[in-house]
Formats: structure tokens, sequence, C-alpha cells
């Protein structure tokens, strides 16, 4: 008789743990580059284990530079050291894959476009 309520109980104590896990990165943004705005952003939180992120990032007009940076290295987005960078690609669109460290919350920002304005997709996904 005791065993019953036991089985009852087991779906939603299932259900329960597994929503529990932390939940993947998939963050689409389009930023807008312009005269007056030079850079923005997508700020990631710190994973709590090692985690590998792709981003994929198109341009609608002219070249952009998109780098991921750990947020402590990123405070000022333009004026941010790419040297700093964890990766650091540029062109009218591309894809690429970082391995982000434990504890470390990373930014990934696009900047130094060519054109007056550009509309820029950026796509992080964790793998």
């Amino acid at each position: 008789m005791r065993l019953r309520p036991l089985l009852l109980a087991l779906p939603a104590v299932l259900l329960l743990a597994a929503g529990c896990g932390a939940k993947k990165i998939n963050e689409t943004k389009t930023l807008t580059l312009d005269k007056e705005v030079g850079a923005r952003s997508i700020d990631l939180p710190a994973p709590k284990k090692d985690i590998k992120i792709t981003v994929d990032f198109a341009s609608s007009d002219g070249e952009v530079t998109v780098l991921v940076f750990k947020e402590a290295d990123a405070a000022d987005l333009i004026e941010a050291d790419a040297t700093k960078a964890l990766v650091k690609k540029r062109g009218k669109g591309d894809n690429f894959a970082v391995d982000v460290p434990a504890g470390t919350a990373v930014r990934v920002v696009a900047r130094a476009h060519t054109a007056a304005k550009t509309d820029v997709t950026l796509k992080v996904i964790q793998q």
C-alpha cells in the first residue's frame, strides 16, 4: 500500500529534476550600428562548466568586426583591446566557435563597421 503513493510521486519528481539543468545558450539579436552607435554587444552569463559556443554573424551593409571577450576585458565596447579577445573575425558574415571557460562571463561585440549604417545579426548557440 505504501508503494503506490511513491509511484504516483515519481513522475513529478523526475519532471522537476529534468527542468533544473542549466539552459543552453541560444541567442539571436539584430544590432544596428551607425555613426552615433559604433558598437553593440550580447552579454552571456558565466557557465558552471567549460562550454563551446558557435557565433554566426551577418552584416546587412559593409564589413564589421565581431569579437568575443571575457566580460572584464570589454568594459568599453569600442576601446576594448582586440588582442585580448578570445576570437576576432572581420567580414560581411562568418561563423566560428570559441571555448568559454567555466565561471567566465563573455561579451560578443560587433564594432568597426565600414558602412554608414548596418544591421548586424548575431546568433550565439551553445554546442
